[in-house]
């Protein structure tokens, strides 16, 4: 349940782009055989009826075990492996459902075996009823405000990951929470879309070379080609801007009244106001769908 308003993490052009390059394993349409039954649960509403921990397991196991493949400490024979469930937050950030990661082992000198680990990712699941944005009842915290407590008491973090089965969220933490790509499990029926999600979250791509902290994913690099993206667009649209503005200043400078007081000065204001004018309606028409009032608006400027 997505809020009304927020900002992808990703820039389509730079993942359509990254895709084009990418080679995908050769069993990709088998693993997108695998959230088919997730799909027809979730469409007979069962989904909605079952208990939110009983479904913990087969998710991580399906989703990011046989999907996306990430190992879990049985898959990884207890020597390495990338999905952890129920995952501990230190110094008191609480218990995620489950992490991705570098989780290993180490022996001590009697023979006591200690576990050890970065968290690159917290997961935290809840039903699929619930809405991510809003604390249930009788808590504190809604489910977006616990993976980013997670994130907040783990070094090093870089991403939060939350879902209700409905939908699996992506966080990036050097973005603020109003930044997330979002993945809508009855959108991944369209094999494209199950294309891009295996592409950001795949094990391969999401995961840095090693656990060193200086080291970067495929992901990372997507975003930082994201941002870069958008700050291109952004001053193509300001150029843009400039030229329509001294295009029009010129325009009401050489069809406007030749004896006013102030001409230039004069000229160039209402010049500037009717481009504010248009940019408020478009603005409008486009957050606030205003339908024909756009349209008659723009015929009366």
């Amino acid at each position: 349940m997505a809020q009304d308003s927020f900002h992808k993490l990703f820039q389509q052009k730079a993942v359509s782009h990254a895709l084009e390059s990418f080679k995908f394993p050769e069993d990709i349409r088998e693993r997108h055989q695998v959230i088919a039954p997730w799909i027809k649960t979730f469409n007979s509403g069962t989904l909605d009826e079952v208990k939110e921990t009983s479904l913990h397991g087969d998710f991580l196991k399906d989703i990011f075990q046989k999907i996306l493949g990430y190992r879990s400490v049985i898959a990884g024979e207890g020597k390495q492996w990338e999905l952890h469930a129920e995952q501990t937050i230190s110094d008191g950030g609480g218990s995620a459902d489950g992490a991705l990661g570098f989780f290993t082992v180490s022996t001590g000198k009697k023979g006591a075996v200690k576990l050890e680990g970065r968290v690159i990712a917290p997961i935290e699941l809840k039903g699929a009823k619930n809405d991510l944005d809003r604390a249930a009842s009788g808590r504190k915290e809604s489910a977006v405000d616990q993976g980013w407590r997670y994130a907040n008491y783990t070094p090093d973090c870089r991403w939060v990951i939350v879902s209700n089965y409905r939908e699996i969220r992506l966080y990036q933490t050097s973005k603020t929470p109003a930044y997330y790509e979002i993945f809508r499990l009855k959108e991944l029926e369209n094999f494209n879309l199950f294309q891009q999600f295996y592409y950001i979250l795949c094990r391969d791509n999401f995961l840095p070379a090693s656990a060193d902290p200086k080291k970067r994913s495929v992901a990372d690099q997507l975003l930082r080609a994201s941002d870069k993206a958008e700050l291109d667009i952004t001053e193509a649209l300001y150029q843009e801007y400039k030229q329509v503005r001294i295009n029009l200043a010129t325009h009401f400078r050489t069809t406007g009244p030749p004896d006013l007081p102030n001409r230039d000065l004069v000229l160039i204001e209402k010049a500037q106001k009717t481009l504010d004018r248009v940019l408020f309606i478009a603005f409008c028409g486009d957050r606030l769908s205003l339908g024909g009032f756009g349209d008659r608006s723009y015929s009366r400027l």
